[in-house]
């Protein structure tokens, strides 16, 4: 059933996503994240068209905070990570919203996450 759901929501996203990704996106950007949630969130990402740039502030101290733990944890979170695990879905996730960037988005992407690598650390500010 929660792919049917989903598939509903993709659609939902694709023709109104400047009015629905403000408020799915909360439901998504839980802490801590679930499988289920980063799949969830790099289906939206993949549909969600030229908006999904407005919503960076939002996604990307979410998904750096989880690779960050996993990280700590000793758990992969990347192309490596073994399929159907969370540090695979928060990577599907990671790359879902960098691949669907607009270009007019790249210049809101860059800046956001320049914050994190110019800290060196994960600060809680973000």
């Amino acid at each position: 059933h929660s792919d049917i759901a989903l598939e509903g929501l993709r659609l939902m996203i694709e023709k109104r996503s400047r009015v629905v990704l403000p408020y799915l996106l909360p439901k998504l950007l839980v802490t801590p994240m679930t499988t289920f949630h980063a799949n969830a969130l790099a289906s939206v990402c993949q549909v969600s068209g030229p908006v999904l740039h407005y919503n960076l502030d939002k996604i990307l101290p979410v998904l750096i905070r989880e690779m960050s733990k996993a990280d700590v944890a000793g758990s992969v979170c990347g192309p490596d990570a073994p399929e159907g695990t969370l540090g695979a879905a928060v990577w599907a996730a990671v790359s879902a919203v960098m691949l669907n960037i607009s270009d007019a988005g790249v210049q809101w992407l860059l800046p956001g996450l320049l914050k994190y690598v110019q800290s060196g650390t994960l600060n809680e500010q973000y």
